[in-house]
């Protein structure tokens, strides 16, 4: 698997890389904590999931703003400013029907959007996702994790990947380990791990 990636300009000029691959009715994939489509796509463990999802639908992903192939530098950490990626993509690629899958942080995103584009939207798919973040763990252990990433972000990523794949073996985990420290920088990780804490969609 051997997509290519695509880049298209936001309204307020910023820079989204994003990559279209497979065979079927469009499957778009809000971009989840932080991402990189250039690793997704060499990675042999993601290129299992990723392929079999191909060969029944056209996979629509991208990189968020921030993180990356998609402009780096990126201020506003809020889930209007993960929205603006994607309602921007679908914008672009002029999508009126497909299916959303959100996996981690992109679930909440996922949910939002599809409370606001239901006729958009065929299918909501919520895959190792949540409506709360502020329920994912204890206050302490949300702030020792973010204080982790800023302070070394080589222990931060190893020590997410445990959190994120418990029944993972050492290959698996130093994969997604290097996946995140490939993704963006620790200051912009540990930004939009704080606002995964934040996020909260049960309203909807």
């Amino acid at each position: 698997m051997k997509p290519s990636i695509q880049f298209f300009k936001r309204k307020d000029g910023i820079t989204i890389a994003y990559s279209k691959f497979g065979k079927g009715p469009p499957l778009v994939c809000p971009s989840p904590w932080v991402t990189s489509l250039v690793y997704v796509f060499e990675d042999q463990f993601a290129q299992q999931f990723w392929g079999q999802l191909a060969q029944k639908a056209t996979v629509i992903s991208y990189d968020k703003h921030g993180c990356g192939q998609s402009d780096r530098a990126r201020t506003a950490f809020t889930l209007e400013a993960e929205l603006l990626d994607l309602e921007a993509l679908i914008s672009h690629l002029s999508l009126e029907k497909f299916s959303l899958l959100g996996s981690s942080m992109a679930g909440p995103v996922a949910i939002e959007y599809t409370l606001r584009h239901p006729e958009n939207v065929t299918h909501l798919i919520l895959y190792g996702s949540y409506a709360d973040g502020k329920t994912l763990a204890p206050d302490k252990v949300k702030s020792a994790l973010v204080s982790l990433v800023k302070a070394s972000w080589g222990l931060g990523s190893k020590t997410l990947a445990d959190i994120f794949l418990p029944d993972a073996n050492t290959e698996e985990l130093q994969s997604l380990a290097k996946y995140q420290r490939e993704s963006s920088t620790p200051e912009i990780a540990a930004k939009l791990l704080e606002l995964s804490y934040s996020v909260d969609v049960t309203r909807l």
